[in-house]
C-alpha cells in the first residue's frame, strides 16, 4: 500500500510539475551521458566553444569548436609538428567570430545543426572503437564543414593523419630496395567501401582479395596489400592517397622490405 501511495504521490507531483519538466530532466540525463563519452580534450574544447558563444551571444557552430581545438595542446602540438602556426590559425578563427553577428538565424540554425553532428559522429566514432572521443574524432568530421577552409596550413587532412596516427606520413619509398611490400594500416575515419575501392582500382586486386584485405586490416590493425617494384609502388601509394584526401581521409598507406 506504501510503495502504491508512493507512486501515486510520485505521478501526481510529476503532474504538477508538467512534461517539459520531466523532458528537461531526461535530456540532462542523457547529456552527462554524451559527455561522458569525450575524452578530457574534447571536454576542454567543448567548454571553451561554450563559454566563447556564449560571451559572444551567438549560437554554438563549428568555428567554435575549432576555437576550442586550438585551446588544446595535442592538437596545437600536430599543426605545429607540421610546419603551421597555431596563432595564425586562431588569428582567423577570432575574425570570423568577430564578423559573425547574433541570434537565431538561417544560417546560426544550419551551423548549430553542424556542431551537433559533428560532436555526435566523433562521440559514436569513439564509441564503436571502445574509446573516449578524442582531437582527431572531433576534427575528422569539422573538416566536412566550412571551418576547414580557417586551416591551410597545415592541411586538414594532413592535420587529421597527425592526430590520428601519431605521426607524419610515411615515405612511399624505401632506399636501396627495387621491390616492397605495400602495406595499410587501419583508422577509424576511412571508410571500408573507399578502402576496397582503392585497392581494386589503383593497386588492382580482385574484388575478393580487397575485400580480404580491407577486413584483414580492419581486424588485425595492418595488412600487406603486395609485393611491387618500388617506383611502381610509389606511384600507386602516391595514387590512393590522393583519392583518399579527397574524400577526407587519413589512409595510412607505406612500404616495408620485401
Amino acid at each position: 500500500m506504501a510503495a502504491l501511495e508512493s507512486l501515486i504521490t510520485g505521478l501526481t507531483f510529476g503532474s504538477m510539475l508538467g512534461w517539459p519538466y520531466l523532458r528537461r530532466l531526461r535530456y540532462e540525463r542523457r547529456h552527462r551521458a554524451f559527455v561522458r563519452s569525450l575524452g578530457e580534450d574534447v571536454q576542454v574544447a567543448l567548454s571553451v566553444a561554450t563559454h566563447e558563444a556564449q560571451a559572444r551571444h551567438q549560437t554554438i557552430a563549428p568555428v567554435h569548436l575549432l576555437y576550442g581545438l586550438l585551446q588544446v595542446e595535442a592538437f596545437t602540438a600536430a599543426i605545429e609538428r607540421l610546419g603551421g602556426m597555431a596563432s595564425a590559425i586562431e588569428e582567423r578563427v577570432h575574425a570570423e567570430l568577430d564578423g559573425r553577428g547574433q541570434g537565431e538565424g538561417e544560417r546560426e540554425i544550419d551551423e548549430q545543426d553542424a556542431a551537433a553532428v559533428a560532436l555526435g559522429s566523433a562521440s559514436i566514432t569513439a564509441k564503436h572503437a571502445g574509446r573516449p572521443a578524442g582531437c582527431a574524432d572531433l576534427w575528422a568530421f569539422l573538416i566536412r564543414t566550412d571551418v576547414a577552409k580557417l586551416v591551410e596550413v597545415p592541411p586538414p587532412v594532413a592535420l587529421l593523419f597527425v592526430l590520428a596516427h601519431g605521426h607524419l606520413e610515411p615515405s612511399p619509398t624505401l632506399a636501396h630496395a627495387p621491390v616492397v611490400n605495400v602495406v595499410m594500416r587501419n583508422d577509424d575515419y576511412t571508410r571500408m567501401e573507399l578502402v576496397v575501392e582503392l585497392l581494386r582500382d589503383v593497386f588492382e586486386l580482385p574484388e575478393p582479395e580487397a575485400m580480404e584485405r580491407m577486413r584483414t586490416a580492419h581486424e588485425q590493425g595492418r595488412a600487406v596489400v603486395g609485393r611491387l617494384p618500388s617506383e611502381l609502388a610509389r606511384t600507386r601509394i602516391e595514387t590512393a592517397r590522393a583519392r583518399a584526401r579527397a574524400q577526407a581521409s587519413p589512409l595510412w598507406l607505406g612500404v616495408e622490405p620485401a
